[in-house]
């Protein structure tokens, strides 16, 4: 490839070792067998004992709306040894703050990642040809954040953050709500391990660079999965439980729910439903648990209010929250849209069966479990309400 650089025989013993060239960069392989280059070593900020490659940081970073540039780098911490550092130019006319772009970052990447201080600048110091400029030292001040300086250990990736931020804007939220919705519907159809970039990439037309640009890893997909789902639900619940005040006719509404999914938002739901404990350890997977706690919160208090208001006998709302969320857990297994068990008919039983022995005046199980009853027509409303706004948003 090379013999070494030209007159600077420590730089070539340091690169070329028994007649390989150590070209310094960071990279990592994945399931199928493919090769990501991260970043360069020399870049990577060592904090608190953990490596943070800033490419990594910048990639989240650029994809704010309010993001035009970004250069990531490390500071200079007694505790820490380094703290990450992100200068951010903001796009015409945005006025981003520190706060709100450092808990972007921490609800995609682990904590140790992200920024713990941000520096916005009109524009990053660059030299003739276009670059930053790399006149002195990067890391040796906090004074130096806005200038030249700080910049020079990020110099060779802003050129990719700008490139990033124009293929982002190019492709746009529908080739990503393309790819979404096609590994849900496979992964639905046969589980998260059969589903690869290769299966997907044909069905669209597209290279799995796309797909890797858009998500990064299978993982991520699957995280992005669990918390589109769990986004919509949680915004359906919150309607629900608005526009019924009534604890019985809440909890008729979210049991109901629970079955109409099956029909209304199927491939999703059976996705989300059969693989909702994968990787549930991995922190990509942290919002979309936090997700499914906020829900679940919501239904245990609907059920403690219904027992406060002497609607409900004394039980362990907690538990009874659990069983329920157990039993709609697994009907993805046995429930078929094309079965002979309509799914009203089964929503009316599951409501039924959880009311019947919850309600201390068991008269109303049968206005509550009815298909065209109150609590029914607000799930219907929240699903056609949600899903115009979600399509307003995309609009």
């Amino acid at each position: 490839m090379m013999v070494g650089y030209w007159n600077k025989p420590d730089a070539s013993a340091e690169s070329i070792v028994d007649g390989w060239l150590r070209t310094g960069d960071a990279g990592r392989m994945d399931e199928e067998g493919y090769l990501y280059i991260e970043d360069r070593v020399k870049d990577m900020v060592i904090t608190g004992g953990e490596n943070v490659y800033p490419a990594e940081v910048e990639r989240v970073l650029i994809q704010h709306p309010a993001v035009a540039e970004v250069a990531v780098t490390g500071m200079p911490d007694e505790k820490r040894g380094e703290t990450v550092h992100a200068i951010v130019t903001p796009e015409s006319g945005s006025a981003p703050e520190a706060a709100e772009l450092i808990a972007y970052a921490r609800e995609r990447l682990a904590h140790y990642k992200c920024p713990t201080g941000i520096t916005f600048v009109d524009a990053l110091p660059r030299n003739p040809t276009g670059r930053s400029s790399s006149a002195t030292s990067g890391r040796s001040s906090p004074d130096h954040l806005c200038g030249q300086a700080l910049l020079n250990s990020a110099e060779e990736r802003l050129g990719d953050t700008r490139g990033q931020k124009e293929n982002l804007m190019a492709t746009g939220a529908g080739r990503y709500n393309e790819i979404l919705d096609t590994f849900t519907r496979h992964i639905a159809e046969i589980g998260y391990d059969g589903v690869n970039f290769g299966l997907v990439a044909k069905e669209l037309g597209v290279s799995k660079g796309t797909i890797v640009h858009h998500f990064g890893t299978k993982d991520r997909i699957l995280a992005a999965l669990h918390e589109s789902y769990m986004t919509r639900r949680l915004a359906e619940l919150d309607y629900m439980l608005d526009r019924l005040e009534d604890p019985a006719e809440q909890l008729a509404a979210a049991l109901h729910a629970f079955m109409i999914y099956h029909v209304e938002d199927r491939a999703a739901t059976v996705a989300f439903q059969r693989e909702v404990v994968r990787l549930a350890d991995q922190e990509s997977m942290a919002k979309g648990a936090e997700l499914r706690q906020q829900y679940f919160t919501r239904v245990r208090d609907v059920i403690q209010a219904g027992i406060d208001d002497g609607v409900f006998r004394k039980v362990d709302p907690t538990v009874d929250a659990l069983l329920m969320f157990g039993s709609a857990q697994w009907a993805w297994t046995w429930f078929h849209p094309d079965g002979d068990r309509p799914i009203d008919a089964i929503g009316s039983a599951l409501v039924d069966l959880v009311l019947g022995s919850l309600l201390i005046d068991r008269d109303r199980v049968a206005e509550l479990s009815d298909p065209a009853g109150r609590s029914t027509k607000a799930v219907r409303d929240a699903i056609e309400a949600i899903a115009e706004n979600e399509g307003a948003a995309d609009s």
